[in-house]
């Protein structure tokens, strides 16, 4: 044959949250043109130490695992004698690999039933994570997209990652990659886009992410998780604040959302040397936690926890513009969000540390009305460590738990539970129920990823892609 394919891959040493960059390079060493496809063609088949097929990673795996197809196909002919190279990261063909040392193939496909061309074999090596924290981040500059800034334990300080994925099928992802290596973090987050725009969909891939040193904030933009160029801002944070937020809108201005010691929220402008005050407002008073924030085009959403939960909307002066209780409750505030792009508040309470009563709240901002569930004495042996929800179209509550023990349930309304993993430590679980189910969740082994619950009356399971 006279096409030879070559596969090179720069880093050969990967986490369990990468996936492999794979650069293909085609050549025609006969005396003829042949036809060749485009990157459509390529795939790779991914071997284990005992040489047993464990993972195909092409074009169906990516509408699988993706939700999405490649670009229109290229059809051209690649003249005697020359060579032409594709470079493609699998990271939205499939799943991150597991932990392991695996041999990698990549495979030509030749147009119109001319063959199928393999590489040599490369080598990899997958290296178990430990992960410290996970922050996802909902938000739609111009698609709906799912940020998740991972952090881990480095060889030296912590390492810290950036994933994008699309929440209606957040397997594999847009890209995730390795952003830098810090020692003296606190208080990183990514910002969120103020606005929509659909003059292109530059604004999808890239992110803002802003965190403190010492008394530095710093910030820095990454597109496809790779550094813009001078985008760095560094300035002095204000003795005894807090950063809880940050936006930025379609100027492309930063903005911070600060805590301070008197209880106010204090917004200010960031540049690259500098901040600046835009408003200062006190936020209700006896406050349990620091306050949940999103940021859209109407405004800047609070929640406020206290005896209860309280919603307010400020413009961006920091003018009120809708102030509302939501509930009152004497059980003890666990942890709430604003997903703005479902336009609801999830709130989970519960009694106490160690309690195993739950109460799950749903407020819809588009008609200003509260679900809400009581899960009652939840019959888990071993006390609860974690605990995340979603509700579906349907109004379904959905609830991932964790218990000390290791054990990992879910459960639909009053349904279940059903055990669907073990490990031990936290998992930080997240729930994505619309019009499937996908459950987050951390394993050293396998990093953090998304699984599918099938919830087929007949066999409710997980539907597990991760094997060839």
């Amino acid at each position: 044959m006279s096409i030879q394919l070559v596969i090179e891959i720069e880093n050969r040493n990967l986490s369990t949250l990468e996936s492999p960059c794979v650069n293909f390079v085609i050549a025609n060493s006969g005396k003829r043109d042949v036809a060749i496809a485009g990157p459509e063609s390529l795939s790779i088949e991914v071997y284990s130490a005992d040489g047993q097929l464990f993972r195909r990673m092409d074009g169906e795996s990516q509408a699988e695992m993706l939700g999405t197809g490649s670009d229109e196909p290229f059809r051209g002919a690649l003249a005697a004698g020359d060579e032409c190279e594709w470079g493609i990261d699998f990271s939205n063909y499939h799943y991150p690999l597991p932990a392991g040392t695996f041999q990698v193939i990549g495979i030509l496909e030749l147009p119109n039933g001319g063959g199928r061309i393999p590489s040599m074999p490369v080598q990899l090596h997958v290296a178990a994570t430990k992960i410290t924290a996970v922050q996802p981040l909902r938000d739609n500059p111009v698609l709906d997209s799912l940020t998740t800034l991972i952090e881990t334990e480095g060889a030296t300080g912590k390492d810290y990652y950036l994933r994008l994925q699309s929440p209606d099928r957040p397997l594999a992802s847009w890209y995730c990659h390795r952003i830098m290596n810090r020692q003296d973090v606190k208080d990183i987050l990514c910002a969120q886009a103020s606005h929509f725009q659909t003059e292109n969909f530059d604004p999808f891939f890239r992110r803002w992410v802003v965190w403190r040193e010492g008394e530095q904030i710093l910030a820095h933009a990454f597109v496809e998780g790779q550094r813009e160029e001078n985008s760095f801002c560094q300035a002095t944070l204000p003795a005894g604040h807090q950063l809880v937020g940050a936006y930025y809108d379609h100027l492309d201005r930063l903005f911070l959302l600060l805590l301070d010691q008197a209880g106010r929220i204090r917004c200010y402008q960031l540049r690259s040397k500098m901040m600046s005050i835009v408003f200062s407002r006190p936020l209700a008073p006896n406050l349990n936690v620091p306050p949940t924030i999103a940021v859209d085009e109407d405004g800047i959403h609070l929640l406020l926890s206290s005896n209860g939960l309280i919603y307010q909307e400020l413009d961006y002066s920091g003018e009120l513009l809708y102030e509302s209780r939501l509930f009152r409750t004497r059980l003890e505030f666990h942890s709430a969000r604003i997903d703005l792009e479902a336009r609801a508040i999830r709130a989970i309470y519960r009694d106490g540390l160690r309690g195993k009563s739950v109460e799950l709240f749903n407020y819809c901002l588009e008609s200003r009305k509260l679900k809400h569930h009581c899960c009652g004495q939840l019959s888990l042996k071993g006390e609860l460590l974690e605990i995340a929800f979603d509700r579906s179209p349907d109004g379904a509550f959905h609830l991932m738990v964790t218990t000390c023990r290791g054990k990992r349930y879910y459960y639909r309304d009053n349904s279940g539970p059903w055990l669907i993993g073990e490990g031990e430590g936290r998992c930080f679980p997240q729930v994505i129920a619309e019009d499937r189910t996908f459950l987050g969740s951390y394993t050293p082994e396998h990093g953090y990823r998304f699984l599918q619950f099938q919830s087929a009356e007949d066999l409710p399971r997980i539907q597990d892609y991760s094997i060839a």
